[in-house]
């Protein structure tokens, strides 16, 4: 940690792939001191830190506070109140990283099956979609905004869906042409030699 530093970093769905993998760097002292003074991981369910896996407090890294029990889909006012009650020293939060979504799925270390905040929420009603992770994290930015004088810096994830039909045709489809490739490998491999004995070419139909 720098000896001058007053950073808080806030992760929102710390225990999904990228957050985890967020915290996990942001703990780390190399190649440089962290420019943060303490990290808060906030998850959905429980989570014990030594369940983790995120590096051990060593005088070279920033304090972790591990917090849970926050749900990203209440309202404005619930919202606010929770992280003020959950989230220690949450008046000095200057930078949140944002991966928020409660979804089913395997937390990312473990391979066990939780229920985690990551960084979409799916609808088949397309509008009410953007109108919910449009809406979680704009409470979000409004909450912290009004708990934190501090607040300056805001990081979330963008990116485009992919069609899991389509994804996994695709797949299938790779995973012919590399059969093939292989059989008709086999097929065209020059013939063996056994002592004297020559092979006649394998024709193929």
């Amino acid at each position: 940690m720098a000896a001058d530093s007053t950073s808080h970093a806030l992760v929102i769905g710390a225990s999904g792939l990228i957050g985890w993998s967020v915290v996990d760097q942001l703990l780390m002292p190399y190649p440089s001191s962290s420019p943060f003074r303490k990290i808060t991981a906030l998850v959905n369910r429980p989570l014990e830190l030594q369940d983790s896996f995120w590096p051990t407090r060593a005088a070279n890294r920033p304090e972790l506070a591990l917090v849970f029990g926050v749900n990203l889909l209440c309202g404005d006012a619930e919202l606010e109140n929770l992280l003020k009650e959950k989230v220690p020293d949450v008046g000095s939060v200057s930078h949140v990283y944002y991966f928020g979504k409660i979804q089913q799925h395997l937390f990312w270390p473990t391979g066990k099956l939780t229920k985690l905040l990551a960084a979409f929420k799916g609808d088949a009603d397309y509008k009410r979609e953007v109108q919910v992770n449009v809406g979680m994290m704009r409470r979000v930015v409004l909450a912290v905004k009004s708990l934190s004088p501090a607040f300056k810096f805001f990081v979330y994830p963008g990116g485009t869906r992919v069609c899991r039909h389509l994804f996994t045709t695709a797949t299938n489809l790779i995973a012919i042409i590399g059969l093939w490739h292989i059989r008709t490998r086999r097929c065209l491999r020059r013939p063996t030699r056994r002592g004297n004995d020559r092979q006649s070419p394998r024709t193929l139909h």
